[in-house]
Order: structure tokens, then sequence, then C-alpha cells
């Protein structure tokens, strides 16, 4: 199963960057592949909350659906789906000094 990980430190506290990612739109600024990500849906961001997410690897494009599974005080995770292939997503975000330290970890 192909996977990708990166844990990078930031300089705002966890709280303030979970709130940032747990709006997969904000994927435009944070994913270099992705390309548009469009909010299905209104109402408060929480699980079962879904984006339509197209990204742009190594010349191809893809389409997913992206569904938030998990979300917890350190733990987001979403889940995007098309026809054939299945994405698993996971950012961990943990207090480091005044900062935060983000673990992003995808498994297709």
């Amino acid at each position: 199963m192909p996977s990708a990980e990166r844990t990078f430190t930031v300089t705002p506290p966890p709280e303030t960057v979970l709130d940032y990612l747990k709006d997969f739109t904000n994927a435009e600024e944070w994913d270099p592949g992705t390309t548009k990500c469009i909010r299905e849906g209104s109402g408060p961001i929480e699980v079962g909350a879904s984006w339509r997410n197209e990204s742009e690897l190594a010349g191809n494009t893809t389409e997913l659906t992206y569904t938030l599974t998990e979300l917890t005080a350190d733990r987001i995770v979403f889940v995007g789906e098309n026809k054939t292939v299945v994405m698993t997503d996971t950012i961990d975000v943990a207090p480091v000094g005044n900062g935060s330290q983000v673990r992003y970890h995808a498994d297709m």
C-alpha cells in the first residue's frame, strides 16, 4: 500500500492549527497537489462533512470526495474516495514549545 508522511513544526498553537486543517477547503493552500477543493453542504465542520477535491499528481488529474471521519483535540482523519481508489489522510497535531508539531500521513 503506497503511503506518504511528513512531519513539521509551525508557530500557531494546536487549537489554531486544528481549526484551520479541519476545513479541507484549505488544502488548496497547504497541499501542492490540490488544484481545487469545494465543500459539499453547509453547517458546522464536524464528522460527516465532505469536500470534492481535485488533485494533480505526475501530470494526472483525479477527483475524490473526502469525508471527515475523525476529529479530536489532536487528530483529524479524512477519507477520500472515487470509483478506483480510497485514500486515508491522518493529521496529528501536538504542542511543541509555543507552537505545534504536525504529522501528516496518507495511505492509499
